[in-house]
């Protein structure tokens, strides 16, 4: 198709840079962002102690090797071991949401005059 487009077409080398362009960002995209969710995912461990903060790094490449190790077989399996792990971190996030609220009920929206305000 581009040798029979190509001697018409001026904007072909612009149009082939964007489609490298494109692919490039797509494929760079595709490889950070499962390192940087998992990261950011353990860096919440530093919330419980400090002292966490020299295990971030090591944690998240077992994680993320595993995780790499285990896709060539195929969705379902990452799904039969990652589905309940993340089953039990939705129930927990979703737990303490109901929890804190009731903690400080007062505090859940701040005052409720301003409440309208978050909405808008």
């Amino acid at each position: 198709m581009i040798r029979r487009v190509a001697p018409r077409a001026r904007l072909l080398p612009a149009i082939s840079m964007a489609a490298l362009l494109a692919t490039s960002l797509f494929y760079g995209d595709a490889v950070i962002t499962p390192a940087i969710s998992i990261l950011s995912a353990v860096e919440g461990l530093t919330l419980v102690h400090a002292d966490f903060a020299v295990a971030v790094v090591p944690i998240t490449l077992v994680i993320a090797l595993a995780l790499f190790a285990i896709q060539h077989f195929g969705t379902g399996l990452v799904g039969r071991y990652f589905g309940p792990v993340m089953l039990v971190w939705f129930m927990v996030i979703g737990l303490l949401g109901v929890m804190k609220p009731r903690r400080t009920p007062g505090r859940a929206f701040g005052r409720p005059s301003r409440l309208c305000l978050r909405f808008r």
